[in-house]
């Protein structure tokens, strides 16, 4: 019997669209696997929201270990700061879903809604979302079913907008199983699909720059889990540094009876009343800028 592993790719740049994907897409072609891409779909602008963040401490630890000069091309016409992510390669977006695969929302402008997510205003997340919803609709000629806020952000405010979009679900924090979440006195009607497995770059950075105990620390966690197994990988960082191990871990999960599943896909098939209701906390994470968001049964087990 096969055990399904919900797998989310998160597309940060043009980097991750032009090259990223396409190992991607190879990769679960390989192992026969599934998986939902997050894109943001506006603007890359990598290179200066590393200048607006470089006065937090976490960035250089962050910085030291991302080594963004081997994993972003700066220099390069295909990679200007002026690209549109997702609105700028079509073509791809539509590869993607020509492939059997699911494209999800990650925002429109990925760095500005990670750095002001708990200070905007809802008319400006409101207008970031409309814009990315357009671009989607645009691209692929239908709604999206679900949606991924940049650097796990949440608050109560990016709960009322997700509601106010009727999406099927959104994967927007850590947790131990799908559920619906509350944010102070306010209950969200979105159910959420949490992450349960820890990211690879957080991971690196906590085993100071270490693949091998990353890579490790990943199967035992992996196989530590039940039938929720839900995880994120990037298309900058693991295809640029760690696409070996990569490769290892979902040959490893394939071996032992493990797929590749769809959020979207699994999301239709719950069932949104019998869900449990969690509490919404937030809490630094190894590698991360800014605080992230979590269920409150899920914060003992970070770290």
């Amino acid at each position: 019997m096969t055990k399904p592993v919900l797998i989310r790719i998160d597309v940060d740049s043009v980097e991750g669209m032009n090259n990223g994907i396409p190992y991607y897409l190879e990769v679960f072609e390989k192992y026969g696997f599934s998986a939902s891409f997050f894109i943001p779909f506006g603007t890359n602008n990598i290179v200066s929201a590393g200048l607006r963040r470089m006065w937090q401490p976490a960035f250089w630890r962050q910085f030291w270990y991302m080594k963004p000069w081997r994993t972003y091309r700066f220099f390069d016409r295909r990679f200007a700061g002026s690209v549109e992510i997702g609105l700028g390669h079509p073509n791809i977006v539509r590869d993607i879903r020509e492939a059997g695969f699911e494209v999800a929302l990650h925002g429109y402008d990925h760095a500005y809604i990670s750095d002001n997510a708990y200070t905007m205003g809802e008319k400006d997340y409101s207008r970031q979302m409309d814009l990315a919803v357009k671009a989607y609709e645009d691209t692929l000629g239908e709604k999206p079913s679900g949606s991924g806020t940049p650097a796990w952000r949440f608050n109560e405010m990016i709960a009322r907008v997700q509601d106010r979009l009727g999406l099927r679900y959104a994967s927007d924090m850590i947790g131990q199983r799908p559920c619906r979440v509350r944010v102070g006195d306010y209950l969200s009607s979105t159910v959420q699909v949490p992450i349960n497995i820890d990211n690879v770059f957080p991971l690196v950075v906590r085993f100071g720059g270490d693949h091998k105990k990353t890579l490790d620390y990943l199967k035992r966690q992996i196989a530590s889990r039940g039938d929720y197994i839900c995880m994120t990988v990037h298309t900058e960082y693991e295809f640029v540094h760690f696409h070996r191990e990569l490769d290892e871990l979902f040959g490893f999960m394939a071996e032992n009876g493990m797929r590749g599943e769809r959020f979207d896909r699994f999301a239709q098939n719950l069932d949104v009343e019998s869900l449990p209701v969690e509490d919404v906390v937030l809490l630094a994470y190894d590698g991360a800028v800014g605080k992230v968001a979590s269920t409150h049964r899920f914060e003992s087990l970070i770290g």
